[in-house]
């Protein structure tokens, strides 16, 4: 009878100890955590394809503005190729049907993109004809680039100021600003995969 209650009390604590043991391996660990929001821009460098479409020309009193209001609407393909460096970026904004490009710089945040343009392939546009009877140019001044990030996603607003100016004798005639949206898609394999491109009123 000793024995027997001796094998059952032994069988009780090993059953015990099994237990205790299967619940410690199905606590959770930190390593479990997948919502971890520095995730959210690890992988922002590479390639990105999208378009931009245009919003506003302002102000809407400015010759230029005036002779160019078709371009409100317009919407244009673009890639975007994003360097990264700790939170710090450099990127190239490209117009796909006319090859022109800016170059931008500036921070990623958790989920936020922010960034500025100083340089434009294309920097004057000249001679534009207004309805006053007198020939401008535009000539790239900055330009911005605000986005939010969602996967491999990119979408927001961007801003590019001309300053103006009479084309035939180079008196300054005050600033304009380009306003819009834009969306960009991660390329999975480093590649652009646009098959067709939209008319670039700047071009």
């Amino acid at each position: 009878m000793r024995l027997l209650n001796l094998v059952l009390i032994i069988s009780s604590i090993v059953a015990v100890a099994v237990l205790v043991g299967c619940g410690a391996n199905n606590e959770p660990t930190n390593t479990d955590n997948i919502n971890n929001p520095g995730d959210t821009t690890t992988d922002i460098a590479g390639l990105y394809s999208g378009s931009e479409t245009n919003t506003s020309l302002i102000p809407t009193s400015h010759p230029i503005c005036q002779q160019l209001s078709n371009l409100v609407g317009d919407r244009k393909i673009t890639t975007l190729s994003i360097e990264r460096s700790g939170s710090y970026l450099t990127a190239q904004l490209t117009y796909v049907k006319s090859g022109t490009y800016i170059d931008y710089e500036g921070i990623v945040g958790e989920a936020t993109l922010d960034l500025s343009g100083s340089f434009n392939s294309a920097a004057v546009f000249a001679g534009i004809m207004c309805g006053d009877g007198i020939a401008r140019n535009m000539i790239f001044k900055s330009a911005t680039l605000t986005g939010t990030l969602s996967g491999t996603r990119i979408s927001g607003t961007f801003s590019q100021v001309f300053n103006t100016s009479i084309t035939s004798t180079g008196i300054a005639d005050g600033e304009v600003t380009l306003r819009g949206t834009f969306y960009l898609v991660k390329s999975s394999d480093g590649e652009s995969t646009l098959a067709e491109c939209t008319y670039d009123p700047l071009s």
